[in-house]
């Protein structure tokens, strides 16, 4: 069963770290997370707790878990900039850093 929900990337760590929500039951499972999950919003927290958005206020990405124990995501800001030569291996210093700075992805698995 594949569902579609929207889910913040605080929400996403505290879900990571089996961190439990206020009002949320304790006993949820893997199987409750499968599906494909869109990001909302992602901001980063300071030391002094102030917040800045993560990829420049307009972040765009997806968290995919698997039935069999795998996820993936991808999050990245919604401007970022086309590779004017329209090839990834040829990007110029400044387009690669951009690319880098403005985007994360990773995958694993989960229990």
């Amino acid at each position: 069963m594949n569902h579609r929900t929207t889910l913040t990337l605080g929400t996403l760590a505290l879900m990571y770290l089996g961190v439990a929500l206020p009002g949320v039951a304790n006993a949820q499972t893997a199987k409750e997370y499968v599906g494909t999950w869109t990001l909302v919003s992602s901001d980063t927290v300071r030391p002094d707790g102030s917040k800045v958005p993560t990829f420049g206020g307009k972040a765009t990405g997806a968290l995919i878990f698997s039935g069999d124990g795998r996820f993936s995501y991808l999050f990245s800001r919604a401007d970022l900039p086309k590779f004017a030569s329209n090839n990834r291996n040829t990007g110029t210093p400044a387009e690669n850093a951009a690319v880098v700075q403005g985007s994360i992805a990773t995958y694993g698995t989960y229990r």
